[in-house]
């Protein structure tokens, strides 16, 4: 296989926080390409744990609502996609 055809997967994933004690995965989107061929990028808003808000400081960043989030997958959705 030629180095321009091997498959790349991009993966980019927003959070609730910067540490993972302190935030949770909120956004995540995904494309398998090569230098050669693009791929379709996958987004995913993920659930949020129980009892968990999202952080007004998260709405602000990513401009992601409340509204939004009731379409949020759980984690091991999309983990088991990229499979």
């Amino acid at each position: 296989m030629k180095l321009n055809e091997l498959p790349v997967l991009i993966l980019d994933c927003q959070t609730t926080g910067a540490s993972p004690k302190n935030g949770h995965l909120l956004e995540l989107g995904w494309m398998l390409a090569s230098a050669s061929e693009a791929g379709t990028v996958i987004t995913s808003l993920i659930k949020l744990p129980e009892g968990v808000e999202l952080p007004q400081r998260s709405k602000k960043i990513t401009g992601i609502t409340e509204q939004d989030m009731t379409a949020a997958r759980p984690a091991t959705v999309d983990i088991n996609e990229l499979r």
